[in-house]
């Protein structure tokens, strides 16, 4: 387990049979499924089920009155408020680990490494957990010290401005001034797109009918404009902006906020963002020990029967037989389910035009973070293979951390290179961004987070990616138009939750939260 990291207590107790509400001791301690719930040493450590493998079906069989199938973070805020209200729940997860798109690296030193993740103060529903289970946050450096530059490549040109954010007269202002005009037009165009219901702005089919790339092209002049423009699209879905829908992109937009909205809170959530003390992987650990045995590991859904008002969940280690359930996935996995009777023609048909942004990402431990004495935030972005390169040192400077991301069709081309030829041009970067000092990094560190990876390299750590398949999802050219109201649409009994569901802060934790809580709320009110 990495530092910091709780662990999964496999104990007994919570709610009797005979559905009493649930002490917090007994929320804390989860109920007892037997040994085929269990989540112990040997579940975490175990190398899990793929999609591709065939497995017998199990043969227990528990019933309960909600089953939710993926435990990440909205799947286990979900079970956590079905158990907080008496109800009777099971998390079903494919991995041998909780978590989902959530995992720490482990880079072998106290703190653990975070996997990448930044949070801004107006994600409320994630510091409210981290407060409660004690997961402190801490600025990034070059926030908290305003010292240093980042670095910026534009059509080959090398570009240094000074920390702070963008949009920011302080510090990036000579150079966000090429992307003032194609911003301005995105806000307003977004400011009219309803969070809920993007296929109902007025202009929803014009802008559903061409990708960002033909819309960038058309509205900027510059390459510093096309390429802020390019950003924006990476953090929207990881991907290329010729693959995704302008519609899509405005959507992310107006769902950054309650009551704010556009690309400044975008910007702001990697540049001013805050980090996590530890990992992040903390919050979905705290919230599997509270639900206890309730969680089942290496327990891949290949089945849901819907059937006389009842739903039969069945998986490699557990059979479920539920009032209600949650697929709390990605999109793009629900289609892995064989539905009985099969999933209504539009949904799965949006379900096979909902893709997961191709991601890759690369650590490099160092012992100081010396880039701060060249005068340089470890903060860049621009190249290929790895687009972006941040900052994770440790508040106290203790050790220096860069975690770089690649994305987009860069991404996919890299990551069928030998390992040899992926560290090299890894290195090759992060040497061009920050110095050649990058090449001598005590530890490495990889990922793949859209399928599974051959183990070519000591350093290449399997997150099971085939179970996420990237992150996080978008939507490519008409989809929204033709399908998009069908997005959260119960079927049946089946409910949906995760990040991309969210109506707020759509495919950012927070977003998974909010709509893992919506989605509880609602079947609360039906059970």
């Amino acid at each position: 387990m990495d530092e910091r990291e709780g662990k999964l207590d496999g104990a007994g107790g919570g709610q009797s049979s005979g559905g009493r509400p649930l002490t917090r001791r007994g929320l804390i301690g989860g109920a007892a499924l037997g040994a085929a719930g269990t989540v112990g040493a040997r579940d975490l450590l175990g190398v899990g089920s793929t999609e591709s493998e065939a497995k017998p079906r199990a043969r227990n069989t528990k019933r309960v009155d909600v089953a939710v199938i993926g435990a990440g973070v909205a799947g286990l805020v979900a079970a956590r408020r079905i158990a907080a209200a008496g109800k009777s729940v099971v998390v079903l997860e494919a991995r041998d680990r909780v978590g989902g798109r959530a995992r720490n690296w482990r880079c072998g030193m106290p703190p653990a490494c975070d996997c990448g993740q930044t949070f801004v103060n107006n994600h409320t529903r994630v510091r409210a957990l981290a407060k409660e289970f004690g997961i402190e946050f801490y600025p990034q450096h070059a926030v908290a010290t305003g010292q240093g530059n980042d670095v910026l490549y534009a059509d080959g040109q090398r570009f240094q401005s000074p920390a702070g954010g963008p949009l920011n007269s302080r510090a990036l202002a000579p150079i966000i001034a090429d992307a003032s005009i194609p911003f301005h037009k995105l806000d307003s165009m977004a400011a009219t797109v309803p969070p809920k219901t993007p296929w109902e702005a007025r202009q929803a089919a014009e802008w559903d009918a061409i990708t960002v790339e033909t819309w960038k092209q058309q509205n900027t002049l510059t390459d510093f404009g096309r390429w802020w423009v390019d950003f924006l699209i990476f953090l929207v879905g990881l991907t290329d902006p010729n693959k995704v829908s302008l519609l899509h992109a405005l959507s992310y937009l107006a769902r950054l906020g309650d009551g704010k909205h556009g690309t400044k809170e975008a910007l702001d959530f990697i540049f001013l963002g805050d980090l996590v003390l530890g990992g992040i992987q903390q919050l979905p650990d705290h919230l599997a020990n509270q639900l206890g045995r309730r969680v089942v590991l290496h327990a891949p859904v290949r089945r849901i029967r819907q059937r006389h008002g009842r739903v039969r969940v069945e998986s490699d280690k557990l059979n479920v037989v539920a009032k209600r359930v949650i697929i709390a996935t990605a999109p793009s996995l629900n289609a892995l389910i064989d539905f009985e009777p099969g999933l209504p023609e539009s949904r799965a048909q949006l379900l096979q035009r909902y893709p997961q942004g191709n991601m890759y990402t690369f650590a490099a431990i160092y012992e100081k973070p010396w880039w701060r004495e060249k005068g340089l935030t470890g903060r860049g972005a621009g190249l290929h293979p790895i687009y972006a390169v941040l900052d994770y040192s440790p508040p106290d400077g203790s050790s220096g951390r860069l975690v770089g991301i690649g994305v987009g069709a860069s991404q996919a081309r890299h990551a069928r290179l030998p390992a040899a030829d992926r560290r090299r041009a890894v290195f090759d970067n992060l040497a061009t961004y920050l110095g050649d000092e990058a090449r001598k990094p005590l530890k490495t560190l990889e990922r793949n987070w859209s399928g599974s990876v051959h183990h070519d390299a000591p350093w290449v750590d399997d997150v099971m990616g085939q179970w996420s398949r990237g992150c996080p999802g978008y939507l490519g050219p008409g989809i929204w138009t033709s399908y998009g109201p069908w997005i959260r649409e119960p079927f049946g009994h089946v409910h949906f939750a995760n990040a991309e569901h969210a109506t707020s802060y759509n495919t950012y934790v927070e977003g998974a939260i909010r709509s893992a809580e919506a989605v509880a709320k609602q079947i609360l009110a039906e059970l």
